[in-house]
């Protein structure tokens, strides 16, 4: 787990795999706004299974300006 949003302390937990100094900025900056989008888009119930990225979701993740950059270090780790 590189990170998560713990909703009952409305906080955003990081890893310390990212205490690199060679970790790109697009990285950290993605895990933040890709958890910040929890705190916008809470988890749903359909059918009784759990929806943690809507569709909504991934639209709004979509429009991060270095996703691929990110997800391809992300992916690396």
């Amino acid at each position: 787990m590189l990170g998560h949003y713990d909703a009952a302390h409305n906080t955003i937990v990081v890893s310390r795999v990212f205490d690199r100094p060679d970790t790109p900025r697009c990285a950290i900056e993605y895990l933040l706004y890709h958890e910040m989008l929890h705190l916008k888009h809470p988890v749903r119930v359909k059918a009784g299974r759990r929806c943690v990225h809507s569709r909504e979701f991934q639209a709004e993740e979509r429009l991060f300006p270095q996703l691929e950059e990110a997800k391809a270090y992300l992916k690396r780790l």
